[in-house]
Formats: C-alpha cells, structure tokens, sequence
C-alpha cells in the first residue's frame, strides 16, 4: 500500500500537482473574532454546541442584541 502510495504522489508530481496538506479550520472563537457585525458573531459562536465558552459568549452577545433592539 505504502508503495502505491509513493507510486501516485511520484505520478502527480510529474504532472505539475503538488499535494499540500489543507489548512486547519479555525476554531469557532477564531472566526468569530473576524466578524464584525454582531449577528454573526453570535450565529458562528452557537454553532459548536461541544465548546462551551463560545455558547456562553453566544448568550451574551444575544442579551446585548436584545438591549439595543
């Protein structure tokens, strides 16, 4: 298996590919400090319902929305 392996990327490097590793997905704190608008700030921050400082930031930055609306 590891033979083909070296076999298939030896191939793609011969036809000008380069095999990168993607990127890693930011966390969902990380994205949400990228955002400036409010609303989206909290829809990205509740989306991961395992991490639970998001979901609590999430719950503040609603109770915030709330206030101003």
């Amino acid at each position: 298996m590891a033979r083909l392996q070296a076999a298939s990327r030896a191939a793609g490097a011969r036809a000008g590919h380069v095999w990168v590793k993607p990127a890693p997905i930011p966390s969902v704190l990380v994205q949400a400090a990228q955002e400036s608008e409010l609303g989206a700030v909290v829809r990205i921050l509740a989306s991961d319902p395992r991490d639970a400082l998001a979901r609590a930031l999430a719950g503040l930055g609603r109770a915030f929305m709330a206030r101003d609306s």
